[in-house]
């Protein structure tokens, strides 16, 4: 690779007088004059010998510009004019600084200020490329553009494309000039008075470093693109812990459309590590707690769904003035969080002075498929059984429960259904059930949690999404911490059988023969489960709110 020339002018274009945003060259961007984009990144430019100039007719904007760190030249009004191409305004520019600066420059780059999302990086990878190819006089950014273009004549219309196929599979690439830089050889544009010639190059940036400021909705997505949050997502899912962390960190993460987000997780996650490359989202992993944490502190607001924190990991976020918000946290750490949110257990033995800490079903995430599921309609037959006990189902409550009532149901041609994710590791145990049919990683769980007639389940984010479909449930509770969940009070919603240790065959059995032969019992279930169904679609709106209010407090 050659070395890039640091003779460079850099030329900033400003006039007084836009016309689609008045005054847009000034005009407060999140917080700060538009022109004062262009010229961070110029100053950024890693190079010894870069002039910044900012060519402007307004006083104001050559006012703002100088304050802001760049040298101003005053634009002739002639050369403020609609009908003057930028050309003869930087060819001017040009032979007037040369005379200030008392040199001649090797490069001329021309960065526009109404393109302000432009990266250092691009435009030193483009500085690179015009080194290492001599051949060219000028590169043009450009930008992708990936739609069907038509040429419009008087008479005629022409594609811009040879064949029509799916975007995605088409090899024809079609570049848009977006105004964001141009770098010119000098002497080549002193001679043909245009940075326009024949031995040109368009260089590909990013379409979201291309975006041109010419219309309020052009400023709208820069402003939103700019305001945006970095977020990472620290999260478990193991042999161990199962999968329903990552379906909640799932559900924020679509949910958060335009934050700049990234997932991390220490190494031995394999099951969240498979889970994401199905989804073709590739987690960052790490080594040690301390690799993480120094990694998620360049980040603004940090969400962590990893059952537990301690009180030195999140202090240490906030004392570098980070946002922190954990999910089903009962560690120390949840102490000094700026929130909490435990939808799955009412635990509250948290001071009564730890307002920050949320709790109940209210905060539930639901994944879409079960805010768009259709509703369950009980009727007098049980024709169907559903066993759904996770995605790692450690002690095995699958095989107990289906023991348990594999015969009844085989003699009342009751259908057993028997859903297993990904951390299952005991299907063998469940083959000499031969009329059972076994489930593996059920892709639509909403679908098919409504295709069955009565539920067995844990309790857990499990139980909120049968609620949401309104098929009957009946629960063993695994552990100390699942007794603690909102649904446990829930009067006459689902039947619970107690702490799995003390739960027997027969209580499986006697739970399942009452429901199948009592509908209104039944019925009553699924009108009981369905009132709280407003409320478990809301839960991803209310999380977002309170991470907003997070990221206001904290000042984001």
């Amino acid at each position: 690779m050659r070395a890039v020339s640091d003779n460079i002018l850099l030329i900033i274009p400003a006039r007084g007088g836009s016309k689609g945003i008045q005054r847009k060259n000034i005009r407060t961007m999140s917080g700060k004059p538009l022109i004062f984009y262009a010229i961070e990144k110029a100053r950024a430019l890693p190079l010894k010998n870069v002039d910044i100039y900012l060519d402007s007719d307004d006083d104001e904007i050559l006012f703002i510009g100088s304050n802001l760190g760049a040298k101003v030249v005053k634009r002739n009004m002639e050369l403020a004019l609609d009908q003057v191409t930028l050309d003869e305004v930087i060819y001017h520019s040009v032979n007037t600084i040369e005379q200030i600066e008392n040199k001649k420059y090797e490069l001329i780059v021309v960065l526009q200020a109404t393109v302000p999302l432009i990266s250092v990086r691009t435009i030193i990878g483009a500085l690179e490329f015009l080194a290492d190819n001599p051949g060219y006089d000028t590169l043009i950014a450009a930008t992708r553009e990936n739609g069907f273009m038509w040429r419009v004549g008087e008479r005629i219309i022409e594609p811009c494309f040879s064949e029509r196929v799916n975007r995605q599979y088409s090899n024809e690439l079609l570049l848009k000039e977006n105004g964001a830089f141009t770098i010119t050889r000098r002497e080549v544009l002193l001679k043909e008075r245009t940075r326009f010639t024949k031995h040109m190059k368009l260089f590909e940036i990013p379409y979201e470093e291309g975006i041109d400021i010419d219309t309020i909705l052009d400023w709208e997505m820069v402003r939103s693109i700019l305001g945006r949050r970095k977020i990472v997502f620290n999260v478990i899912g193991n042999a161990q812990v199962g999968t329903g962390h990552l379906h909640r960190i799932l559900t924020i993460y679509d949910h958060m459309t335009f934050a700049d987000k990234q997932i991390v997780m220490l190494k031995g996650n394999d099951l969240a590590k498979n889970y994401f490359s199905l989804l073709n989202i590739e987690p960052v992993e790490f080594d040690h707690i301390m690799e993480l944490a120094e990694y998620v502190a360049k980040c603004d607001l940090i969400v962590n769904d990893v059952l537990s924190t301690s009180s030195q990991y999140i202090l240490d976020l906030k004392r570098k003035g980070k946002s922190v918000v954990n999910f089903d946290d009962l560690g120390p750490g949840a102490l000094f969080a700026d929130a909490v949110i435990n939808a799955n257990f009412e635990l509250k033995w948290f001071p009564s002075h730890a307002t920050h800490i949320y709790w109940g079903h209210k905060y539930h995430c639901a994944r879409s498929q079960f805010i768009c599921s259709s509703i369950k309609e009980v009727t007098e037959d049980v024709k169907r059984v559903l066993l759904l006990f996770g995605g790692v189902d450690k002690t095995n409550l699958t095989k107990k429960v289906l023991g348990a009532i594999y015969e009844y149901c085989v003699s009342n041609d009751i259908e057993i259904r028997v859903a297993v994710g990904l951390g299952y590791r005991q299907s063998n145990t469940l083959r000499r059930y031969k009329k059972a049919v076994i489930l593996e990683s059920v892709g639509n769980m909403a679908a098919e949690i409504y295709s069955n007639d009565i539920v067995f389940s844990s309790l857990g984010r499990t139980a909120y999404e049968i609620a949401m479909v309104g098929v009957p449930l009946i629960a063993i509770v695994r552990n100390e911490i699942e007794s603690y969940h909102p649904f446990v009070n829930l009067k006459n919603g689902l039947r619970i059988l107690g702490l799995e240790p003390h739960v027997s065959r027969v209580d499986i059995l006697r739970g399942l023969t009452e429901l199948v032969q009592n509908c209104g019992i039944r019925r009553q279930m699924n009108q009981v489960l369905l009132d709280k169904r407003v409320e478990l679609m809301n839960g991803i709106s209310e999380v977002a709110r309170i991470i907003d209010l997070v990221s206001i407090r904290t000042g984001l």
